[in-house]
């Protein structure tokens, strides 16, 4: 009985070994908050949806958030450090869909 519940356990924790990560550069726009913000708002009619806070390995707070004009459907996924005044553009596109049917990605 204890072998199998040993198995049980043995087989329900992930294994680890599966999942390989690696570490990459991405082409990232960045550059003074202000104008990206506002160019976000002014040029694109983009409006914040959904923010959630993060900080750096130097503590810096991070605002990572999402933008998008529902109206001509196009987004932006930006992270702001507060700190250094600085806001990367992470994606963007200019078609979206806020509902995913099946199983998603």
């Amino acid at each position: 009985m204890r072998f199998i519940l040993a198995l049980l356990l043995v087989l329900s924790v992930p294994s680890y070994a599966e999942v390989q990560s690696y570490e990459t550069q991405l082409p990232i726009i960045c550059g003074d908050t202000n104008n990206l913000l506002q160019g976000l708002r002014e040029d694109y009619g983009e409006e914040i949806v959904m923010m959630a806070e993060g900080y750096n390995h130097k503590g810096d707070d991070l605002y990572h958030s999402l933008w998008i004009n529902t109206g001509n459907q196009t987004w932006t996924f930006v992270v702001v450090n507060k700190q250094a005044k600085t806001t990367c553009v992470l994606a963007s596109g200019d078609k979206f869909n806020m509902f995913f049917p099946g199983n998603g990605i």
